[in-house]
């Protein structure tokens, strides 16, 4: 079901930029260098103001606009540090959001919203999403889901390079190694494209609470962390905190709509999901976080065969209807 999802994604997003314009990846062993975590496609590279960066190309005698892109795994200098960008991405509505607001029927189903996320400079004023980056200097790659303390290993607040607080969207970097998940692991990735292999990332419990070591003495909570290496970081059980894109109606235990309006922008606990549907038609809810048994409370994600899918570098399109701080599974 996954791989067909992200095979009709690739092609939809191969029409869109190929043939491409490959950009210099020379690397002197000196620089700062980062790597490309693997992909289905080429990555796309921005400028400043969250836009594709374009260039004209002679194809057979025509010339024709083309999207700059790099290949995946690719390694490659980067300057200065990662800057925050608001890019335009789509959203697509489910059918009982647009029962919610018929005006967006005139819109063909579709809004926009500028989603920020981490970028870094590749010269000449071109940029690519950190969450495309695999490793940073033989470092792994954090990208945070929402503000992080910096604490020492004793769980005090402390400084780290002149941050008390590091904030959301940003990329870090961290001397933690990882290795291959096992059960007794809280959060991991997943490392291939098929997401059979997953990974972990070495934590350190500090007061009860798991931490990442990022050097120098300072530690975030892991919680804070959304991407390893580029890959969605999912949390064994428990709960996570969601923000909704769109306005959603809430679902009762046997998932029939209920009188409920969950607002845009709202932000609130789940603690499980359900899958119903198979193949194609499979859908995916989750659980408000404290709702049980005959009273359970549900929101619709979205497709389920969308869950998982690392980030949006494949459509552009956010995948479901909220985002999460940590994915559960």
């Amino acid at each position: 079901m996954k791989n067909h999802k992200i095979l009709k994604a690739v092609v939809a997003l191969a029409i869109a930029v190929i043939p491409t314009v490959m950009l210099s990846q020379s690397v002197s062993a000196s620089s700062s260098k980062i790597t490309l975590k693997q992909g289905f496609n080429n990555f796309l590279v921005y400028q400043k103001n969250g836009k594709s960066v374009l260039q004209k190309q002679d194809v057979n005698g025509r010339s024709m606009t083309e999207a700059v892109t790099v290949k995946p795994g690719s390694t490659m200098k980067y300057y200065g540090q990662p800057i925050i960008i608001k890019t335009k991405q789509d959203i697509e509505y489910s059918y009982d959001a647009l029962k919610l607001n018929p005006k967006l029927m005139k819109k063909h189903s579709i809004e926009y919203v500028y989603q920020p996320a981490p970028y870094v400079n590749i010269g000449n004023n071109h940029y690519l999403k950190g969450q495309n980056i695999a490793s940073m200097n033989g470092k792994n790659v954090l990208i945070l889901g929402s503000n992080a303390y910096i604490y020492n290993k004793r769980g005090q607040r402390i400084s780290y390079k002149g941050q008390r607080v590091i904030p959301k969207y940003s990329l870090i970097t961290s001397s933690s190694k990882s290795h291959k998940a096992t059960k007794s692991d809280k959060f991991i990735f997943y490392t291939n494209l098929s997401q059979t292999k997953s990974s972990a990332l070495k934590m350190y419990t500090i007061r009860g609470s798991k931490y990442y070591y990022l050097g120098s003495g300072a530690y975030i909570n892991a919680g804070n962390v959304t991407l390893i290496d580029g890959h969605s970081v999912y949390q064994n059980g428990g709960s996570t905190t969601i923000r909704t894109s769109i306005n959603l109606p809430v679902y009762n235990y046997k998932l029939k709509q209920t009188s409920r309006i969950i607002k845009a922008g709202q932000r609130l606990k789940v603690d499980g999901l359900k899958e119903t549907g198979n193949g194609d038609n499979s859908t995916l809810y989750f659980k408000i976080a404290g709702t049980n048994g005959k009273n359970a409370q549900y929101l619709y994600w979205g497709d389920s065969g969308q869950y998982g899918i690392d980030d949006q570098d494949v459509t552009d399109e956010y995948m479901g209807n909220f985002t999460f701080d940590t994915r559960l599974r």
